[in-house]
């Protein structure tokens, strides 16, 4: 058998120095992108973090999901919920005590029902310890 494909030049689009862990993804000649080849491991080494981190959601704008990634010095719990632009809690996609270290979390683009929802921005909070921070995510179609 002949292989489909040949490898070329990895592209690094940010400092894997900057970051805990990053993911890895393959785009083909009409500018398809692959899912990410593995998920980040979780550890549980609390003195690389020291202090709640939340990351930009990756890929962002996405459709039809995206990898949240988070970290928290102490063992404790963790919130993390999604929100549409009006306020409105759309997904709860983290409630529950977790390890000290990095972690992650796919969000599908679905409402707690289930439902796809629709288009546009989404915010996403992240509650570990005494600590609150935010960012937000598109969701293309």
């Amino acid at each position: 058998a002949e292989p489909l494909v040949a490898v070329v030049e990895p592209e690094v689009l940010v400092d894997p120095a900057a970051y805990g862990w990053f993911f890895v993804t393959a785009v083909d000649d009409a500018d398809l992108e692959s899912d990410p080849a593995a998920a980040p491991e979780e550890t549980g080494v609390s003195d690389m973090v020291k202090e709640v981190e939340l990351s930009q959601a990756v890929p962002s704008p996405f459709n039809p999901s995206t990898t949240i990634g988070y970290a928290i010095p102490a063992a404790g719990r963790v919130r993390l919920r999604v929100f549409d632009v009006s306020g409105r809690l759309v997904r709860i996609l983290v409630d529950e005590e977790k390890t000290a270290g990095r972690h992650h979390v796919t969000w599908t683009g679905r409402d707690d029902a289930g439902h796809t929802v629709s288009s546009g921005v989404y915010f996403y909070q992240l509650e570990a310890g005494d600590k609150t921070l935010r960012k937000s995510m598109t969701l293309l179609k």
